[in-house]
This record gives structure tokens, C-alpha cells and sequence, in this order.
């Protein structure tokens, strides 16, 4: 399987055809940053989303990608809910 570019688009359908969860890179590819970036962020706890881990696997919840692309109109300007509840 190909990872994904970073120049690589995506729109909101495609993020919720990924499914309940996506790998790292992906997200990585979502937001525009590089995968490399993205595992820096995780081991230092910055990532923007929660991050599940499943034994030696990284997930990514989609949901919460979604959520901080396009907050809904009452909440600009606030963090996503997973982000306020994890800090």
C-alpha cells in the first residue's frame, strides 16, 4: 500500500469514508503535515486528536479529525470536545 502524499487534498467525505479510525499517516496526510511530524507530536503529546493505542498500533479517530476541520458553527474558537476532555 502507498502512503498517503501531503499534497493530497482531502474533503470531508473522503475523511468519513475512512471509517471509524485511520493510521498515522493518513491523519497526517489530512491535516497536511508529515508523517514523521505526526509521530513527533504523539510521543510528545501535542497531537491535536486522541490518538488509541492497540498494542503497538496507532489509531486515529476519524471523528475527531472531522472535528477539528469543521467545527460546527456555535463552537469556533473552541478546541474540539476530545481535545478539552484529554487536556
Amino acid at each position: 500500500m502507498t502512503p498517503p502524499r501531503l499534497s493530497v487534498v482531502w474533503t470531508r467525505a473522503q475523511i468519513e469514508a475512512l471509517g471509524p479510525t485511520t493510521d498515522v499517516p493518513t491523519a497526517a496526510s489530512v491535516l497536511g503535515v508529515s508523517g514523521w511530524l505526526a509521530y513527533d507530536q504523539i510521543r510528545r503529546d501535542s497531537w491535536p486528536t486522541r490518538v488509541l493505542r492497540l498494542g503497538r498500533k496507532l489509531r486515529i479517530p476519524t471523528h475527531d479529525l472531522i472535528g477539528l476541520l469543521y467545527p460546527a458553527a456555535g463552537d469556533l474558537g473552541e478546541a474540539p470536545a476530545a481535545a478539552r476532555e484529554a487536556g
